[in-house]
């Protein structure tokens, strides 16, 4: 699911009525009743801000060109035309089909359908992430979630076969600006067509492609990991305790944090003994009751914990701290990924680097801001345990110098809470995922060989379905060819027959043959393709193959034409050899 380039409707002028027979356009109807329905489920809570105008289309498992379908004039805070778009997808796929939905904000999409019941029924069936190319503009816990290359299922998808359908049909955007709204949609029906049309010949050289990329891939992974010397047993269980530590909810700065434990319980209660004298009875049985559960080592620290202020001030530095600490890490993989991608200079790799970069530049003044207010905090901590309202033993934490914050050494102060903690929780270790960076190597190559293995399961089923639909193609083309009633339609099925010829002559040259010889033939035989491949190759003048079908006399000064997709276009789009950050793939269970 993608979002495209605005259009404006002027309703009071319409232009009129014309709409494509295999419109991809869903009906303003739907529309409505959709929007009615996510309006009645929420209550009307949303808000009722000004509203921009976008188009949204959904991209199905296929993923080899997108389908723009609504015309949306809603914000994306309503989401109706999203979950319209997925509902009718829905609508159109078999049962047992799974599917992938890659969405540029796809993080809230899911909220949503998960606080609010939307597409609770596809749920077993629907699986979420982000697209590639903008996964960068998410937090680093959201990336660990949704990003495409870290959800199993989705092999080397990233979700840009929308932006390259976008980019076949940018020529249109001025003529389309002074076009009625009727004739907007005809026109993008009939390039969507065409698109399709077109596409069906670069499946087999698209899916060889695919192979050889996930082949060279699933090399070089297994060389890194083959280095790192770790059991893939074992950095799984590392990748499992990076993704809990790093998604778990932030701790937030609050001036009265520390009363949440149930030695900070007493010194809140004790606290509201002397406001609320109404409910000195009520505070002294439960400052009694939790005073009992602390014990004696419990009743000892509360001792040691008469500074409210202080113990407000170090809850609060460390809070910071630990938010700080998320963020810098966040900030640290980003970063590797953006270093590791550094080399591959050319198209939308070039696009997606730099959209990388603005994300993490634009991130980087709330880090610094952060770390400007834990340093003052530090100050205050200092300033009360010289003025000797602290504990004894307190020590101030040591602040972090902005010149290397984010230089994120193993060393450095952000790692420790020194001051910050009590002594026996102070000494912590940093976990290898994080400390030890072969192992985030042996991570990253684990990952790799995972999404490997998910890409080479897909290419294989498309290889298979690929074989499969053209053999019943081909079976219902010779019956009905068998039964034509007329010269008329005997003409166009031959024609078709021919288009199938070409197809496969086509498709032969990256379909290995031998995976399913036995199992799923191809329909022509070695002969008729033999012998199409001759008339293409031989620039002949005289009789086409349908007047040698029906028999009828040549005819002369005539040459044979055919009727025949330009998809010139697409082979630009096509032939250049891209990695992973560029290319797509099928999502199929």
């Amino acid at each position: 699911m993608d979002a495209c380039f605005t259009q404006k409707r002027h309703k009071s002028q319409p232009d009129a009525p014309k709409t494509h027979p295999d419109t991809h356009f869903i009906p303003d109807e739907l529309s409505a009743q959709m929007e009615e329905y996510v309006e009645r489920v929420r209550g009307d809570q949303t808000s009722k801000r000004a509203k921009k105008a976008t188009c949204e289309e959904v991209e199905d498992e296929d993923d080899h060109y997108a389908h723009p379908n609504l015309h949306v004039s809603e914000a994306n805070l309503d989401q109706f035309g999203a979950l319209l778009l997925v509902e009718e997808l829905f609508q159109h796929l078999p049962e047992d089909v799974q599917v992938g939905l890659l969405y540029d904000i796809v993080c809230q999409l899911a909220r949503s359908a998960l606080k609010w019941g939307f597409l609770e029924r596809y749920f077993p069936r629907l699986a979420f992430a982000v697209a590639v190319f903008h996964a960068f503009g998410h937090v680093w816990p959201c990336q660990l979630v949704f990003h495409p290359r870290y959800r199993e299922g989705f092999g080397f998808t990233n979700g840009e076969g929308c932006e390259r359908f976008w980019h076949s049909i940018s020529h249109l955007i001025a003529h389309l600006r002074i076009s009625g709204s009727h004739h907007r949609l005809y026109v993008l029906d009939a390039q969507i067509k065409h698109a399709d049309e077109a596409s069906l010949f670069k499946l087999a050289e698209w899916n060889h492609r695919r192979s050889l990329h996930s082949k060279a891939k699933r090399v070089e992974a297994e060389d890194e990991l083959e280095d790192c010397d770790y059991a893939v047993s074992w950095l799984r269980k590392q990748w499992k305790a990076q993704v809990a530590s790093q998604t778990k909810p932030v701790a937030r700065e609050s001036l009265d944090a520390a009363d949440r434990s149930n030695t900070d319980d007493t010194l809140l209660l004790a606290s509201d003994l002397k406001k609320a004298r109404a409910a000195l009875a009520k505070a002294q049985t439960e400052l009694k009751r939790k005073e009992g559960a602390l014990g004696v080592d419990g009743r000892n620290k509360l001792n040691n914990k008469t500074q409210a202020k202080f113990l407000e001030l170090r809850v609060s530095a460390l809070a910071l701290k630990k938010r700080l600490r998320d963020l810098l890490r966040a900030h640290k993989f980003e970063r590797e990924a953006l270093e590791r991608n550094s080399r591959r200079q050319q198209g939308s790799d070039r696009n997606l680097r730099d959209h990388t970069l603005d994300a993490i530049k634009r991130r980087r003044p709330k880090i610094v801001k952060l770390n400007r207010q834990y340093n003052e905090t530090c100050d205050k901590i200092a300033a009360e345990i010289k003025s000797k309202r602290a504990p004894r033993r307190a020590i101030p934490p040591p602040k972090i110098d902005p010149k290397i914050l984010f230089q994120l050494d193993i060393a450095d102060t952000v790692w420790q809470d020194i001051g910050l903690e009590d002594p026996e929780e102070e000494e912590k270790e940093v976990p290898p995922w994080l400390g030890d960076e072969s192992v985030r190597k042996g991570i990253r190559a684990m990952l790799v060989v995972d999404r490997a293995n998910e890409e080479d399961r897909i290419l294989e089923k498309e290889r298979r379905s690929l074989r499969i639909w053209f053999a019943e193609e081909w079976s219902i083309l010779e019956l009905a060819i068998q039964h034509a009633d007329s010269q008329a339609a005997a003409y166009f099925l031959h024609r078709r027959r021919r288009r199938l010829l070409a197809l496969c002559t086509t498709w032969r040259k990256y379909l290995p043959n031998a995976e399913y010889a036995n199992e799923i033939a191809w329909g022509p035989s070695d002969g008729e393709v033999a012998r199409y491949m001759a008339q293409r190759a031989t620039a002949a003048r005289g009789r086409d193959d349908f007047e040698a079908f029906m028999g009828e006399p040549e005819k002369e000064a005539e040459e044979e034409e055919e009727d025949e997709v330009d998809f010139g276009w697409l082979d630009t789009l096509n032939t250049e050899e891209v990695d992973s950050d560029s290319d797509h793939s099928d999502v199929e269970d």
